[in-house]
């Protein structure tokens, strides 16, 4: 799914709608930027509270969410970085 501020093979028209409105632009990658250190909150909490059932398991869960996180990121930009050429 494309957004609508994305135009598949006009490079000067996604620019131009990016350019209109780089203040949502900058709000969506400042939310991202949010959601994602809440994740590792939340992944950080998790290891906390199991550390004491499974201290190699919790960490292992901290990895994966950090991995995910962090696929999550790269898949973001790569879209991003997709949608202009």
């Amino acid at each position: 799914m494309v957004p609508s501020a994305l135009t598949r093979g006009d490079v000067a028209a996604t620019a131009a709608k990016m350019l209109a409105s780089k203040s949502l632009y900058t709000l969506g990658g400042a939310a991202e930027l949010i959601v994602y250190v809440c994740d590792i909150a939340v992944a950080l909490i998790f290891y906390e509270l199991l550390k004491p059932v499974s201290r190699e398991l919790s960490l292992l869960a901290v990895f994966f969410t950090a991995y995910r996180g962090h696929s999550q990121r790269q898949r973001a930009q790569s879209l991003c970085a997709s949608a202009l050429l």
